[in-house]
């Protein structure tokens, strides 16, 4: 087989396997109890804001598991974000799940909780909590996903995702896809302060 016939085989095994992956990830829109509207951007940005001094842009040619995504680019000496308010039901705990690729650079994603005691997450967030943090590969996109009990009196959360570079000037833009959020079982509680086994 001459070098361009292997190249070319190459090329077709590693786009065959992107298109596995990416079909072996579940819609957004698809998974039960998921309380996130437009969580596919599958025309569009609507409900969704930037978070610090971050560029938020629509993007019809990338996603996962279909084409469309959010994408985010920081300001030096600044992350990359977006995040979305939603309103939540009583329940004892929420997980918030995300697809993220960068686009250029090293760096990590987080996946955050703020509470409101408003359903437009108008005033000040009463709880902050970051859920998981993972290093992202460029040119695939990885999940990141991550749970929180909740306070008795948040009626919404605003749920989002935060990327930083290994440097703080570092500009960087990513790609955020295929959103989550839904009630799960209570998180375990982390044991009192100096127990032991």
């Amino acid at each position: 087989m001459s070098r361009g016939r292997r190249m070319a085989a190459a090329a077709a095994l590693l786009a065959a396997g992107a298109t596995a992956a990416a079909a072996a990830v579940p819609r957004c829109d698809g998974v039960a109890g998921n309380l996130v509207r437009n969580c596919g951007f599958d025309k569009g940005l609507q409900g969704w804001r930037s978070q610090a001094v971050t560029t938020i842009a629509f993007d019809a040619r990338h996603g996962v598991p279909a084409p469309g995504a959010l994408r985010m680019t920081n300001q030096p000496a600044s992350e990359a974000g977006a995040s979305t308010c939603v309103v939540v039901p009583a329940a004892p705990a929420f997980e918030v799940s995300g697809y993220l690729q960068r686009l250029d650079g090293p760096g990590s994603c987080l996946a955050f909780l703020e509470e409101h005691t408003t359903t437009d997450c108008s005033k000040g967030a009463t709880a902050f909590h970051e859920l998981a943090s993972q290093p992202l590969v460029r040119g695939t996109f990885t999940e990141v996903r991550g749970s929180t009990a909740l306070r008795r009196d948040t009626v919404a959360v605003r749920a989002g995702f935060a990327c930083y570079g290994e440097q703080d000037d570092d500009v960087q833009s990513v790609l955020l896809d295929n959103v989550t959020l839904r009630s799960v079982d209570a998180t375990p509680e982390a044991p009192p302060s100096g127990s032991g086994p």
